[in-house]
């Protein structure tokens, strides 16, 4: 497993590297090490017996959800018209380091790793040093940030959501954050600290999205903490964050930093493209989707001559593809377990879990594409824990003893 994690981490540092202009041919040159890695774990699993770790209507769920996307993939190369790619590299690049585009789909064989694989310490220990980083490069540039947001607000001539790649350094590894029980105090703390300075970049680049699902999630993991410490005073705990939440909006309504996200408010810069997206489906394409290359026209500026192929909400890239069955079936799959984890479980693990994966469907309406990414393996290794009734009985202790020595 921890090689496994080691090709996800390696990926992940290419991806970071390249938001602050790693040269193409490196960036290259990492992620095929981080596939090495990938390949190499998976291919020493392999050898021992890969079997599906769901049980009932999760594994059901599953399956159903498998066959979809292998149709689905199919179905993407029968169609008529020019593929979303125009060189042989641009298609090399579609189909091994594109993590949005058909490798968002095989996530799910990891659903048959064995549970005795599991270990999230590299995990954790990685987390720690990307959380560090991003907290010092935020701090360090978070004038630069504020300038940016504030030239938008005026007069526009700003960089459209400068500062969001200083927060995109942790988010990667932000289920870290639920993860109080299971590291030292001094390493949560700095988890906490730079989740709570990526909400704060991203409101003043006004990403209000990320900002939603970042905060939401902050609030959550300090709920849990809180309910650690208060012994499970429920009481105690939702006063103390709704004291935050005041707080906060007290500070947000009265600092000039977050003006620009003040200033477009409820704008609404999705619904155009969402049905562009509707109006080009048959009602048969709409239950199952157009395939992976499914694609629709909407205009803005020049891009590919208003063709697009996913779209900027990850819901909805998933009902072009796919059609509202594999969307509602992803969101049954995913949903069912979480909630089992957050309301029917003795562990933090499973809760932060169930929580952490219910947000990321959340997190479908904003953004929140599937990629083939750290994160996403992430929430299907938290979807396989959550949905065992075993794992979700255990205490603390037990869930250390098992995945974080």
């Amino acid at each position: 497993m921890n090689s496994i994690f080691t090709g996800f981490i390696v990926n992940t540092i290419a991806d970071t590297l390249s938001m602050f202009g790693l040269p193409q041919i490196l960036y290259l040159l990492i992620r095929i090490l981080g596939w090495y890695y990938i390949f190499n774990g998976f291919g020493r699993i392999n050898k021992r017996g890969l079997k599906c770790q769901m049980k009932g209507l999760t594994q059901f769920l599953l399956y159903f959800y498998i066959i979809q996307v292998i149709i689905m993939i199919i179905r993407g190369y029968l169609i008529d018209y020019s593929f979303p790619w125009t060189s042989f590299s641009s298609m090399i690049n579609y189909h091994f380091f594109f993590g949005m585009y058909w490798l968002a789909y095989i996530l799910p064989v990891t659903a048959f790793i064995p549970i005795k694989y599991y270990n999230f310490k590299l995990f954790l220990k990685v987390a720690y040093w990307f959380a560090f980083i991003s907290i010092i490069i935020s701090i360090f540039n978070i004038r630069n940030v504020i300038t940016q947001a504030a030239l938008m607000s005026t007069d526009g001539d700003g960089i459209y959501g400068y500062g969001a790649q200083y927060a995109a350094v942790f988010i990667t590894f932000a289920f870290s954050v639920f993860c109080y029980k299971y590291v030292p105090s001094k390493e949560w703390r700095i988890y906490i600290l730079s989740l709570f300075v990526s909400v704060v970049i991203c409101a003043i680049a006004a990403r209000r999205g990320t900002s939603a699902i970042l905060l939401t999630m902050l609030l959550m993991s300090l709920y849990y903490y809180l309910q650690i410490i208060y012994k499970g005073k429920t009481i105690i705990s939702i006063t103390f964050i709704l004291l935050l939440i005041i707080m906060g909006y007290y500070l947000f309504s009265n600092s000039s930093a977050f003006d620009y996200i003040q200033s477009r408010g409820m704008e609404d810069t999705r619904t155009a493209v969402d049905q562009a997206l509707l109006d080009s489906m048959s009602n048969i394409e709409k239950i199952f989707g157009k395939g992976l290359n499914g694609r629709y026209f909407y205009q803005i500026g020049k891009y590919s001559n208003g063709w697009r192929y996913g779209s900027e909400t990850g819901f909805y890239t998933i009902v072009l593809r796919g059609g509202y069955l594999m969307a509602f079936t992803y969101i049954l799959l995913l949903g069912i377990p979480a909630l089992k984890g957050i309301f029917n479980s003795k562990n933090i693990l499973c809760k932060g879990g169930g929580c952490y994966i219910i947000i990321s469907l959340l997190d479908l309406y904003p953004f929140g594409a599937l990629s083939f990414s750290l994160n996403f393996f992430i929430i299907w290794l938290l979807l396989v824990l959550v949905q065992r009734k075993e794992i979700r009985k255990m205490d603390d202790a037990q869930i250390y003893q098992l995945f974080f020595r």
